[in-house]
């Protein structure tokens, strides 16, 4: 499987340095949120967490999506709202950047 990466294939190899233990949570999001949801699409904290088997962790999900240290390659801007509004990035200071991204990728996004 590739990443996109500024609208080039990025092989996925290339990513597992950043999962340093593949059995913990982040990495479990971190990892999914990576691989399979592609450029122009989104995901809920709800449904992300649910991806990963535990339903219930939207609020851990936004946690490791505040935690990622490598947003380019971990596309954390994928992920919104369960109602579909953008949410917070870069800690609420980088909403503009999120909306910016996902235009840039293609995705539908409430405004």
């Amino acid at each position: 499987m590739e990443l996109q990466l500024c609208g080039k294939n990025v092989p996925s190899n290339h990513t597992n340095t950043y999962f340093i233990s593949p059995d913990t949570f982040v990495s479990k999001v971190l990892h999914t949120l990576a691989h399979d949801i592609p450029a122009g699409e989104t995901i809920s904290y709800g449904g992300l967490a649910e991806k990963v088997g535990n339903p219930k962790a939207c609020r851990a999900v936004g946690m490791a999506m505040r935690i990622n240290q490598v947003p380019l390659v971990v596309p954390c801007h994928r992920v919104v709202n369960s109602d579909g509004s953008l949410g917070n990035y870069m800690s609420g200071k980088g909403v503009a950047i999120k909306k910016f991204l996902l235009d840039h990728e293609g995705a539908k996004v409430k405004t």
